[in-house]
């Protein structure tokens, strides 16, 4: 009998500790879900952002690498050794 009570005491302790937990899980995902949508929120922005920029390099005509090729002039010296190897 006396076993009994004592079994039957810890596992309300354990059923105590349990209840104890649930709110701590529920608050940890409530906190990992604020996470997520602040995180959501702040790469709208930087997609916007993103886009943003994009349109401005589309309008003013720059490639989206940034970068554009420049023609070099070919020398006379280039230019006789291209002739004259046949690559013309």
């Amino acid at each position: 009998m006396k076993e009994e009570i004592k079994q039957a005491r810890v596992e309300a302790k354990a059923e105590e500790e349990l209840v104890k937990e649930e709110p701590n899980l529920i608050e940890q995902a409530r906190q990992t879900a604020e996470r997520i949508e602040a995180g959501n929120k702040k790469m709208e922005e930087l997609l916007a952002k993103q886009e943003a920029m994009l349109s401005r390099a589309m309008i003013s005509g720059k490639s989206l690498a940034g970068n554009s090729t420049q023609k070099t002039e070919e020398t006379p010296k280039e230019y006789r050794d291209r002739v004259m190897s046949g690559k013309l």
